[in-house]
């Protein structure tokens, strides 16, 4: 595993967006400091508030020009990290291969 992390660090995209998620019950969108990992399973990100596992959220990339990506997850993990908040790690369940492939290579 610790391999795989220094792996996406060397090769992490990126992501020049605004990023939020909300749970899907939920009007409000909370911003994501910074995403961790992205694979073609899921997603971590740091979050400021502590998520129930199971819960679906919605996350949303808007890009400078206007681009929207829009993508359904479950958080499988939320632990509490010093000095980052929550770390939420998120299975995909709605992302199609070629929004996930835009994800992980637009600049």
């Amino acid at each position: 595993m610790e391999n795989n992390k220094r792996e996406f660090e060397r090769n992490k995209p990126e992501i020049k967006a605004d990023m939020s998620y909300r749970l899907l019950n939920s009007p409000v969108f909370i911003k994501i400091p910074e995403i961790t990992d992205i694979s073609m399973n899921g997603i971590s990100f740091y979050s400021s508030i502590s998520e129930k596992e199971t819960s679906d959220i919605e996350i949303k990339f808007v890009y400078a020009d206007g681009y929207n990506l829009r993508f359904i997850a479950r958080v499988k993990r939320c632990r509490p990290e010093p000095e980052k908040k929550y770390l939420v790690a998120a299975e995909f369940l709605t992302i199609s291969e070629k929004n996930l492939a835009l994800l992980l290579g637009r600049k």
